[in-house]
């Protein structure tokens, strides 16, 4: 058991401890947490992140597991936006949208399942919310 002085000399080093001090502490914590499956490509944000938006990322998202997309997947989701908005917004055909898209690496197939997720997304939000 730790003794009140001893919590108390503890906490009075913790509020002693200057920004980087702390940014320091922490990306220590996340090279060791590198031996561990679950979070073994943490450490690597260091690199990706300055110190304030790796504290953000950490506030925000500590415990909870994200999934991130890969650049094909927002490529792949561009143009199924571009063809949603080719025919439920310009008022095009299907065909005629693929064909506006063009040479694309998705095959035909791959973007008509995005355009029909996205039109199932937007089919069900509600954009006439007010504010309470």
């Amino acid at each position: 058991m730790v003794s009140k002085k001893r919590k108390s000399e503890i906490k009075q080093t913790l509020n002693s401890l200057n920004k980087d001090d702390l940014y320091s502490m922490l990306l220590f914590t996340l090279y060791q947490m590198r031996k561990s499956n679950e979070y073994s490509t943490l450490s690597e944000l260091s690199y990706i992140l300055d110190n304030d938006n790796l504290v953000k990322l950490i506030s925000f998202y500590g415990g909870t597991t994200i999934r991130i997309p890969t650049l094909r997947e927002m490529r792949l989701l561009t143009e199924g936006l571009l063809l949603y908005d080719f025919v439920n917004i310009e008022g095009g055909t299907l065909t005629e949208g693929l064909a506006v898209i063009g040479k694309s690496e998705f095959k035909s197939d791959e973007l008509l399942d995005t355009y029909y997720k996205i039109s199932e997304v937007v089919g069900n939000y509600d954009f006439e919310r007010t504010a309470e």
